[in-house]
């Protein structure tokens, strides 16, 4: 059986993962941790990536965990007004985001970029055994 914090942690995730998929959409795949090669079509860079990070305690029950998601993504103009909108999508989900960050990085033996959003979310989680 498992423990009311196991519990709530895939609670979490699970409810992050359907706002993702709902959020970016059915061409975006949403993966945990890493995306390895042999999981996703890397001749059209469009995915989702999130991962759990660590915890830190802001009540006696109480701690407070990070969690990052890396949006990449080709030939997508609207890169600004998206992060915006995924600031204000977040509700329901037990996590909130406060910030955000642009980037880029190379496609493996290419000499093609893809655009990555990072946002930063935290989520707090009862610590009740």
């Amino acid at each position: 059986m498992a423990s009311q914090i196991e519990e709530r942690i895939e609670k979490l995730n699970a409810r992050l993962v359907e706002k993702l998929e709902s959020f970016f959409g059915e061409e975006a795949e949403v993966y945990q941790d890493a995306v390895e090669e042999d999981e996703t079509n890397l001749s059209r860079i469009n995915h989702v990536v999130f991962e759990t990070l660590g915890f830190e305690r802001i009540g006696h029950l109480t701690l407070r965990q990070n969690v990052n998601v890396y949006y990449f993504s080709e030939n997508r103009e609207d890169l600004d007004v998206l992060q915006v909108q995924f600031l204000n999508a977040l509700a329901g989900t037990g996590h909130t985001c406060d910030r955000t960050d642009k980037g880029t990085m190379q496609k493996k033996d290419t000499e093609q970029f893809v655009d990555v959003l990072t946002f930063e979310l935290k989520r707090t989680v009862k610590n009740v055994c």
